[in-house]
């Protein structure tokens, strides 16, 4: 593919992908926080300096950078502006998809702006209180002054590549199958295009010493301490990663349509390594190794069960890219019904889910509670749940988001009243659809419950609520 001369047509035609781009991730973000980001404000405030933020705070729910944002940003209840920088981020990050695939071309970089801004799980991560979009905008940045250091092997696009490495590090641990496979593309490259010996080695200097040292430095006072709680995930990490390559796509929840949607994307990781052997760069050793062997091996790392589709977020972001790439290609090859073909399944399959975020959230725990303290008849809204951590946490933060809200008593698990809690909420993980197991609960007492609300969450982030109400509570039916 070459780089053809753009008009002022395909400029309107990036700036209006990026405009909508921007428009989705702000309705992306305009509704409540959940429970990670209510979590995330808990322990913002314990980084009192912003070194705590690397060597206080060791848990897997502390994103470094974004929790020096939290910090600063103080206590506002459950306010949009916590995701500001990443909805900035994730915006920026279309922009900087166009500009990688504007060296091959104005289809490619059409392509690429196209596949990433409509992106559902882009924008879901991108209009999110964590350090995600921010490090998805390091990973692209990065690749981009790589590639543009390994095609003149200048100082500076090298310089820049290691300066932008430290916030895309520092915004999540993620980003460290950015920089593997930074070092693995600088090195095959050099040794492919037989480079003498003395310029691998100083441009693997100047590109990745500063990175690896920083993510050296990070191992030692923060990443080897870190602890995973708070997940309730058992998938293998084959599921994981297959599941987190289906949503690449846009899969339906379906199993057997997760299972299709993944082996297309390994059919477009191929079509789109074949494209990239082609360029004159050739950084199929970066493709390869961003969206299948680093973030495979650091999950392998883990050492946990709780592995999650986010956990290969690089993975996604990169086939993302690649994608737009071969849908870019294709066009330019004369193949334009099937990339407006591809393009529009892509387009429709996100598109589903990006409604589903726009109309439901991340769960709507607000609503939910909204509901409990209309409903009780009392003077205190009495509350259960199937998990005391998950829901209670956000139960406290939402109820000081109630004007003359009525006090809450949340009963834990195991001292609930005789007669049972007037409200018990259960939940499921958004990655199946948000139906009830049952409209009537009973518990070991035999108090009933039955069906008072369902609460959904858009795929992948958040939790589905379904409020149950007990029976002896509800007012008796007119007669």
């Amino acid at each position: 593919m070459r780089p053809g001369a753009a008009g002022p047509g395909a400029f309107a035609i990036g700036a209006a992908i990026l405009l909508a781009a921007a428009a989705l991730r702000i309705a992306g973000g305009w509704n409540d926080l959940w429970l990670d980001e209510i979590w995330a404000l808990q322990v913002a405030p314990l980084a009192a300096a912003p070194l705590d933020a690397f060597t206080r705070i060791h848990h897997e729910i502390n994103h470094p950078l974004y929790t020096l944002w939290l910090h600063a940003a103080g206590d506002r209840g459950n306010w949009l502006g916590y995701r500001v920088p990443s909805i900035a981020a994730g915006i920026a990050t279309v922009a900087v998809a166009g500009a990688i695939g504007r060296r091959r071309g104005t289809a490619p970089a059409i392509g690429a702006m196209l596949t990433v801004g409509a992106s559902y799980v882009l924008v879901l991560y991108s209009s999110e209180a964590r350090g995600y979009a921010i490090c998805m905008l390091c990973a692209f940045a990065c690749f981009a002054l790589l590639e543009r250091h390994h095609a003149s092997g200048g100082a500076r696009a090298g310089a820049g590549y290691a300066l932008v490495a430290l916030p895309g590090l520092a915004s999540h641990v993620l980003f460290a199958s950015v920089l593997l496979s930074g070092l693995a593309w600088t090195i095959e490259r050099g040794l492919r295009t037989a480079l003498p010996a003395r310029e691998i080695v100083r441009r693997v200097a100047l590109c990745h010493a500063a990175p690896f040292a920083a993510l050296a430095l990070l191992w030692l006072v923060d990443i080897r301490h870190i602890a995973i709680g708070g997940g309730a995930s058992s998938a293998s990490w084959i599921d994981a990663y297959g599941t987190a390559l289906a949503f690449s796509l846009g899969t339906p929840l379906d199993p057997r349509a997760q299972l299709v949607a993944c082996l297309l994307a390994v059919a477009a990781l191929v079509a789109g390594l074949r494209i990239l052997r082609r360029e004159r760069g050739d950084p199929r050793a970066f493709f390869l190794g961003a969206i299948v062997v680093f973030p495979v091996l650091l999950a392998l790392m883990r050492g946990s069960d709780v592995l999650y589709p986010r956990h290969f977020l690089v993975a996604i972001a990169f086939l993302t890219l690649l994608g737009g790439l071969v849908l870019g290609s294709l066009w330019e090859q004369g193949e334009r019904s099937a990339a407006a073909a591809g393009l529009a399944a892509y387009l429709a399959a996100n598109g589903v889910h990006t409604v589903d975020l726009l109309r439901h959230g991340r769960g709507q725990q607000g609503s939910a509670l909204a509901l409990m303290v209309e409903r009780t008849q009392g003077p205190v809204v009495s509350i259960g749940s199937d998990s005391d951590f998950r829901i209670q946490t956000s139960l406290d933060f939402f109820a000081r988001t109630l004007p003359a809200a009525k006090p809450i008593a949340y009963h834990p698990s195991d001292r609930w009243p005789p007669g049972g809690p007037e409200w018990v909420v259960t939940h499921k993980e958004p990655l199946v659809p948000p139906i009830p197991n049952e409209t009537l609960l009973q518990d070991g007492a035999g108090n009933r419950y039955e069906l008072a609300g369902v609460f959904p969450a858009a795929p992948l982030s958040g939790l589905h609520w379904f409020v149950y109400h007990n029976v002896r509570a509800q007012p008796p039916a007119p007669r």
